[in-house]
């Protein structure tokens, strides 16, 4: 029986990826440097911001990383609520999870500061049993550190959670932290993406879980 389920935040349960290439384009701009569409930036995200904002600097400007990493923070707080949405189905989702008691808690790779505001803003109606996102005293996923504090946390043995997510740095966590993984499809990567690992379960929109739930 699955008593818990860790879902990643951007492309899982938020659609993120506009106010995130707004914050990446602004910060670009401040430098005179190439911006960039979402589509390009979906395809850099996943490691966490400094490591997007990396990929997003030209190659021979990385001495300029530490400063623009402070500037997207300061451009992503001015804009990251004003375009981002919950995928279409997690509410009715987390919803019936809510029922099934199961406790619901989110691990992401985005800067701890946005991630409480964003989910309590967002998806006001859901109780989040643990939030853990990228914080300097912890290492970033795939890293199992924080997945495995969840699980502690919860009391509960590793067969009976999940881990959700859109990105093969989703299913490399879930696998390092010994539980079952779930790739989603609506997110930013394909199944071209995963191809390599052992992913358990795949689904194509947020209510196909729940049979996976019930399976289990």
């Amino acid at each position: 029986m699955i008593k818990g389920i860790i879902f990643d935040l951007d492309g899982t349960l938020l659609d993120t990826m506009k106010d995130i290439t707004t914050a990446c384009n602004l910060t670009m701009k401040d430098y005179g440097f190439k911006t960039f569409s979402v589509k390009e930036i979906s395809l850099k995200v996943g490691n966490g911001n400094r490591k997007l904002v990396e990929r997003c600097l030209p190659d021979d400007k990385l001495d300029l990383l530490d400063e623009a990493v402070d500037k997207f923070c300061m451009h992503y707080e001015k804009c990251y609520m004003d375009e981002t949405i919950p995928f279409k189905g997690i509410k009715e989702l987390l919803k019936e999870l809510a029922n099934r008691n199961i406790r619901i808690s989110c691990n992401t790779n985005k800067f701890n500061q946005f991630c409480e505001n964003l989910l309590k803003n967002k998806l006001p109606e859901t109780t989040f049993f643990r939030i853990i996102g990228s914080r300097k005293d912890i290492p970033n996923k795939p890293d199992p550190y924080s997945a495995n504090e969840i699980i502690n946390a919860l009391g509960v043995s590793k067969d009976e959670v999940l881990y959700v997510g859109d990105s093969d740095v989703d299913v490399k966590t879930g696998l390092n932290a010994g539980i079952k993984t779930v790739f989603v499809k609506w997110g930013s990567r394909t199944l071209e993406d995963i191809k390599d690992l052992s992913v358990d379960y795949i689904i194509d929109e947020p209510l196909d879980l729940l049979k996976i739930v019930d399976s289990l």
